[in-house]
Formats: structure tokens, sequence, C-alpha cells
């Protein structure tokens, strides 16, 4: 039932908090604050985990994990949609999520590992420490003015033509 709860409190603050907050991101020009607050807030989380001893510790943590996630998200799917290719978004779009797939299994192998080797608290104290290196490098990023595929479908045009030569 904690685990549950704990889900539904993350799922209902990030639902409520995202519609307002990427508005606002939109309207405002400030993707890259966003993303990183939400990173860095989301480190944060990992570190009171590692301090949390009650029930309500987590459920606290998961609401902080809503707004995180509401303030992350959707600065960066705009970020992301504002780079697609145009006629090639529906593919560009599932590279994203495959690759997002993979690298969230790719995570939980190596959190588990992690746990296992060196404890959860350690774990998730040392996971904190590289989001919030993550919401650094978010802030100071220059965000790209075309799709990184972009870039490919011209190595490719560039090789192509050669080839022909």
């Amino acid at each position: 039932m904690e685990v549950g709860l704990a889900t539904a409190i993350f799922l209902v603050v990030r639902s409520v908090l995202q519609l307002p907050l990427a508005a606002y991101s939109d309207k405002r020009g400030r993707r890259k604050k966003f993303m990183a607050a939400g990173t860095a807030l989301s480190g944060l989380v990992l570190f009171g985990y590692v301090f949390a001893t009650e029930i309500t510790h987590v459920y606290l943590l998961e609401a902080i994990s809503g707004v995180a996630v509401a303030l992350a998200t959707p600065p960066w799917m705009a970020l992301f949609s504002s780079n697609l290719t145009k006629g090639k978004e529906g593919y560009e779009w599932s590279v994203y999520q495959t690759l997002f797939g993979l690298g969230s299994a790719a995570t939980a192998a190596i959190g588990g590992t992690l746990v296992a080797l060196i404890g959860f608290r350690l774990a998730f104290g040392l996971i904190g420490v590289l989001m919030i290196v993550g919401a650094a490098a978010y802030y100071t990023a220059k965000i790209p003015e075309q799709s990184a595929l972009h870039y490919y479908d011209e190595l490719r045009r560039q090789m192509a033509a050669r080839d022909r030569k």
C-alpha cells in the first residue's frame, strides 16, 4: 500500500504542476533553467532518501520528485520537439524513446549492482551527486540549433556524394 500511495503522490503532484509550469516555461523561454532546476531537485530527492527513516519521509520525497519532474520534463520535450526534422518526427521520437528505454534499463541494472556492492544509502548519495552534476551541465549547455539527427543525415548525404564520385 505504501508504494502505491507514494507513486500516486508523485503522479498527482507532477500532473497538477506540469501544465502551469510548462506554460510558464514556454511563455518565458526558461527551458534550460527549468531543466536544470528539476534535475538538481531530483538529485536532492535522492539525497533525501539517504536520510529517510519513516514512510512519511518517502511520501514527502515523492511529492518533491513530482515537482522536479514537472519542472524538467516539459521543457525537455519542448526542446527536443523543436529540433525534430520535418517529416521524420515519428522516427526521431522513436529513437528518443528507444534510447530512453535502453538507458533506463542500463541505469536500473547499474543501480541495482551499486546497491548490492556499496549499499542503498551510498548508492543514492552517489547518484544524487551525478544528477546535480547533470543539472549543471543542463544549465551551462548551449542549445543546438539543429537536431542531432540532422547532422547524421548530413553526414550520410556527404558520404553518399563521395561514394558516387
